[in-house]
């Protein structure tokens, strides 16, 4: 059995003017999915799911290793105990 890969959680939320927008976490750090882009831009609610559907075979598909694999390395190291 292979562990699981993907994202560890995603938020998604509404603007004033309606758009909605998914953004993923990953090793408790927002996935950076372009240059200064760590959201996906839905539209309307209705594409909500489809979108999460979409993100679910990239993942899959190793499309999104790249932006995990950053997240990781960003994290701090924890100091050793002396």
């Amino acid at each position: 059995m292979t562990p699981r890969r993907g994202p560890d959680s995603w938020r998604y939320w509404h603007d004033l003017s309606g758009k909605w927008f998914l953004e993923l976490r990953y090793a408790n750090t927002v996935l950076s999915l372009a240059k200064d882009q760590n959201a996906i831009e839905i539209g309307t609610k209705d594409k909500l799911v489809p979108t999460i559907q979409t993100v679910i075979d990239a993942v899959k598909a190793g499309e999104l290793d790249a932006a995990m694999n950053a997240a990781l390395a960003s994290r701090k190291k924890p100091g050793k105990a002396a």
